[in-house]
């Protein structure tokens, strides 16, 4: 094998690879602002707050289980 054809073939496998690379990192993704207007999971609006719960009624002492 001549020393061009094997620069050759080394240039093709490095651009094939670096290409790869770029398709499954996507560096520009890290500079596009995309708005998403969706709630974080498990998040409560302001309008649906649950009211207090007979197992804790307001002004009841708090007991803590874990001890430091």
């Amino acid at each position: 094998m001549t020393r061009l054809r094997l620069y050759t073939v080394l240039l093709a496998v490095v651009l094939l690879v670096c290409g790869a690379a770029w398709y499954l990192f996507r560096p520009e993704k890290a500079f596009i602002d995309d708005v998403v207007d969706e709630p974080f999971p498990g998040e409560v609006s302001p309008g649906t707050a649950p009211g207090p719960s007979s197992a804790n009624p307001p002004g009841a002492p708090v007991s803590r289980s874990d001890s430091r």
